[in-house]
């Protein structure tokens, strides 16, 4: 998962989350990074490509072909399995922060979604 909150766009975070195959439970890893540590000068301006590239050893999330995370494939974080794709415009909440009682109106745009196999 990339996301990044409501008050902070130079943050960018990779989040992976799964359930634990051995103990059931909730389960996951992150970590966030100053988008300018990734010679990257705005998320909020123009298209990027941001990518999921997923083998049998692990999972690596990349903005535009920068590295953000990996999380290693295990018997703990089993990432063998089908999965879907979920692009998601959140409000509110800990990542969202306050909305204004003016806001009416969001946007995310949106070239292209691709999947290679």
């Amino acid at each position: 998962m990339i996301e990044q909150n409501g008050w902070n766009k130079s943050i960018a975070y990779g989040t992976f989350h799964w359930t634990d195959s051995q103990t059931n439970e909730y389960s996951n890893y992150g970590e966030q990074k100053n988008i300018s540590n990734l010679n990257i000068s705005s998320l909020t301006e123009n298209f990027h490509l941001y990518s999921l590239i997923w083998d049998a050893s692990s999972l690596k999330i990349l903005i535009d072909d920068k590295h953000l995370i990996s999380l290693s494939n295990s018997n703990r974080a089993p990432f063998d399995n089908p999965h879907y794709i979920l692009l998601n415009l959140a409000m509110g909440g800990n990542l969202g922060g306050d909305i204004p009682q003016n806001f009416n109106k969001g946007q995310m745009e949106i070239d292209y979604v691709r999947v290679y196999q």
